[in-house]
């Protein structure tokens, strides 16, 4: 038991924030820091009753590993004084059809409500999950933020916007412009006002929630219809420099295509929809029905997604950047980033957020330290528990009832 506090507590506060080794370890480094406040509390206990019993290196083990821990739960919860969460309530209206792309695919969501005696607070957040544009679904370990939104009286629609390879960024924008445009329109009978839509994404989702955000507020709804500017948004460890990506892509993909030469065969996504196996994973949607050479997420995924490398198509890197789309225009913005994220770098938000202050917008940036990659999504650990989860989420409310 010491043993397992001691390399708990070390994985929770340290590690490195690049490259292969910080992928690696990024999983169990996740749970060990959504767990700090308990293996800080157990080591406390082991690492006494270890030096009682006369067994010191043990009792020190026990005891390390428990400051290690409870130095990160300190350091992820930092300052703020609205760490406590709301209870959990409300009802989740599932697999709701919010309209159809131009190809006729149909765009699912789930519907958060309220339950029926909580006045209504007015704002609809149109909710994307993450998952880099090719991976996870609606509902993927945000069931309990959703009641505490629901809690504070907001209605929430969970997007199942549509994955790559198989579909374009344009198809995964014209998907949150469908939700955007039925909160809208539809959302006044669960007591939204059409002035008063909220967009929240994280990672894949955060990067579509901002573009389109932007783009409506700086260049006009497109393809939004009669729908209103964005209320406000909030990114979660976000991808706000398409550019920038591609070169951190690449650092633990060396396979990723270079400029101006050809993609291979082998880099291109192979269907594979035969297997159970298969069948289970694309229905759960957790990646498509495609298996990707050379690791997860495929060689070619931002390539192909980005139209080549920056230097080939510079011009759809910039259109799709919220850095380069951010403007004088743009709603409110929060972002809250990991500072030890190896998989989308802190710098993106530190980026964005000096671009909209320059350009006078209500930006804010919180940046969680030691926090990894998706340090606010944990199958099987309670945000009441998890400290980075705790502070975004709490962050997150107070975002949201400023812009009510």
């Amino acid at each position: 038991m010491a043993a397992l506090v001691g390399i708990a507590g070390a994985l929770a506060a340290v590690g490195p924030r690049v490259g292969r080794l910080a992928i690696v370890i990024w999983l169990p480094r996740l749970f060990a820091q959504a767990w700090s406040p308990v293996v800080a509390a157990i080591g406390a206990s082991v690492g006494c009753v270890a030096l009682a019993c006369r067994r010191p290196r043990l009792g020190l083990l026990a005891l390390g590993g428990a400051g290690l821990a409870a130095r990160y739960t300190l350091t992820a919860l930092g300052r703020s004084p609205a760490v406590r969460l709301p209870p959990t309530s409300g009802t989740c209206l599932p697999d709701l059809r919010v309209g159809s792309l131009a190809n006729g695919e149909a765009i699912l969501a789930d519907l958060w409500r309220p339950q029926q005696e909580r006045p209504r607070s007015g704002v609809g957040i149109v909710y994307l999950h993450g998952g880099l544009w090719q991976a996870a679904d609606k509902g993927f370990c945000i069931s309990p933020l959703m009641r505490m939104l629901t809690a504070e009286g907001h209605v929430v629609l969970d997007v199942a916007y549509p994955l790559a390879p198989r579909a374009t960024l344009e198809a995964m924008d014209e998907a949150v412009g469908l939700a955007v445009r039925w909160l809208s329109l539809e959302g006044s009978a669960e007591g939204v006002r059409a002035d008063r839509i909220v967009l929240v994404g994280h990672a894949g989702g955060g990067h579509l929630a901002l573009v389109h955000a932007f783009r409506r507020s700086v260049l006009g709804a497109e393809g939004g219809g009669d729908a209103p500017p964005i209320r406000g948004v909030a990114a979660i460890s976000a991808v706000t420099d398409p550019t920038a990506f591609w070169a951190e892509y690449g650092r633990v993909n060396r396979h990723q295509p270079r400029p101006g030469e050809p993609v291979p065969a082998s880099l291109r996504p192979r269907m594979r929809d035969t297997t159970p196996l298969d069948h289970l994973v694309t229905r759960l949607r957790l990646l498509p029905a495609y298996r990707y050479g050379n690791g997860p997420g495929g060689a070619a995924l931002v390539h192909d997604l980005f139209g080549g490398t920056p230097s080939d198509a510079p011009d759809r890197y910039a259109a799709w950047s919220p850095r380069t789309l951010a403007g004088a225009g743009c709603p409110p913005v929060l972002q809250v980033v990991g500072g030890d994220d190896a998989i989308i770098s802190p710098s993106h938000g530190r980026v964005l957020h000096g671009s909209l202050t320059s350009a006078g917008c209500p930006s804010t940036l919180v940046e969680i330290p030691l926090a990894v990659h998706g340090f606010d999504q944990y199958p099987g650990v309670s945000r009441r528990v998890a400290p980075a989860a705790r502070r975004t989420t709490a962050t997150l409310l107070s975002f949201i009832d400023d812009l009510a």
